[in-house]
């Protein structure tokens, strides 16, 4: 008797075992679709982490590099801080600066960004530019073009501020400071 109660406790967990199976497979079933795009959700998450990260090392660099530029400037080496913005126009937006300066300030983001897929990412990193030229051109007596290369820088971040999503405190006080340039320059 014992033998055949172990019998039917073994066919009873078998049944259960096989109810659990088929259960389970209705289960998987249902989250295959998840299992199939889970890798491809993992591929996204990667890819759009480095996009950030990436982001993030290119604007540590564009800092560095403006900072020398700034240096030089600051030292009176205005030859050498001009041919170290060019560098640094072409390095980050594969473009010499003479592209950028001709194009009227009106146009500005329509054409960088229809004609040319600029992002918010690549205007920063021109309006940073731009700020940097005013500051040149201003050091060197040039008021007039320190106020075109500030006007377009100000255009600039007040676009990317409108267009973005999270407030920076930096790109407002850049441009309170820019606002301020044009101002005192435009005193004198």
């Amino acid at each position: 008797m014992h033998l055949s109660s172990m019998s039917r406790s073994i066919l009873s967990r078998s049944s259960d075992l096989s109810c659990l199976n088929e259960s389970l497979i209705k289960h998987l079933t249902f989250l295959s679709p998840f299992f199939f795009f889970l890798p491809i959700l993992v591929i996204v998450i990667f890819i759009v982490m480095y996009q950030k990260d990436y982001i993030l090392r290119m604007v540590e660099m564009l800092a560095d590099m403006i900072a020398l530029v700034l240096g030089l400037i600051k030292r009176g080496e205005y030859k050498q801080a001009s041919v170290r913005l060019e560098r640094i126009y072409y390095d980050m937006l594969k473009q010499d600066a003479l592209f950028f300066q001709t194009i009227p300030e009106k146009q500005l983001t329509s054409k960088l960004i229809e004609e040319h897929n600029f992002t918010n990412d690549h205007l920063e990193i021109l309006a940073e530019l731009f700020n940097t030229e005013a500051e040149l051109d201003l050091a060197q007596g040039d008021g007039n073009g320190s106020i075109e290369y500030s006007r377009k820088a100000l255009l600039l971040f007040n676009f990317i501020d409108k267009e973005s999503k999270t407030y920076s405190a930096d790109r407002v006080s850049k441009m309170a400071l820019i606002k301020q340039r044009i101002a005192s320059i435009q005193k004198t």
